[in-house]
């Protein structure tokens, strides 16, 4: 399971469920690359954010 923000910038308060197979990957080692970047871009995103 993904996140994706609401305005697709992975804003904290904004977050939403999003299933892997909205992703079109073709295998799980595809789709857990796919996660582990979007968790990082979420981190990175969340860090740079004022709380």
């Amino acid at each position: 399971m993904l996140v994706r923000g609401e305005d697709g910038g992975g804003g904290i308060g904004s977050i939403e469920p999003v299933a892997v197979e909205d992703m079109h990957v073709r295998d799980q080692g595809d789709a857990a690359k796919a996660v582990a970047e979007r968790v990082r871009s979420v981190l990175k995103h969340a860090k740079s954010q004022p709380l």
